[in-house]
């Protein structure tokens, strides 16, 4: 965390290196919800620049919560024209400050996380994302599973996950 704080502060005062690109969620969903963000990108409270990528798709969806990697690269390539788009967002800077803290101080025990909740709220409202609120490991657990790897049981939340993905 020191690292990320003396790179902002650096990146802040010089301009000499370019922004840091740090993936707030620390995994991916199927595109149609946002999980809970890490601490990295919020604990020094610096004034962050949000970015989405909204992906839409014709024949197939290019998330991989169900195939393995190299089948779902070999199904994209196999379709050169299949539509695959991916939109880029920028949002404007957002710095953080006292108001925002106060006012929304029961979104958080830590500042970071106060930080955290209302950026992820924006970005939800702005890219029309869901509120995903399984954590990264079960998704890590529900694609073994999906994948028949072996040794691996239905996992209790599976229900949960199936009827998320039909929504998308």
């Amino acid at each position: 965390m020191a690292t990320i704080r003396e790179r902002q502060n650096i990146i802040e005062q010089t301009g000499k290196h370019a922004p840091l690109l740090i993936y707030a969620e620390g995994g991916t969903t199927n595109g149609s919800g946002l999980i809970s963000f890490k601490k990295g990108a919020f604990f020094a409270e610096k004034t962050i620049r949000p970015i989405f990528l909204k992906y839409s798709w014709y024949q197939f969806s290019p998330s991989f919560d169900v195939l393995e990697l190299l089948p779902l690269v070999i199904m994209m390539l196999s379709f050169p024209f299949a539509c695959f788009r991916c939109e880029v967002n920028v949002m404007p800077d957002f710095e953080p400050n006292d108001y925002l803290f106060e006012t929304h101080k029961e979104h958080g025990e830590e500042r970071w996380e106060v930080y955290a909740w209302a950026l992820r709220e924006v970005m939800k409202k702005t890219g029309g994302f869901e509120d995903c609120v399984n954590p990264i490991r079960q998704k890590i657990q529900y694609e073994a599973y999906m994948q028949k790897k072996e040794g691996v049981e239905k996992p209790n939340f599976a229900s949960s996950l199936l009827a998320q993905n039909d929504k998308s």
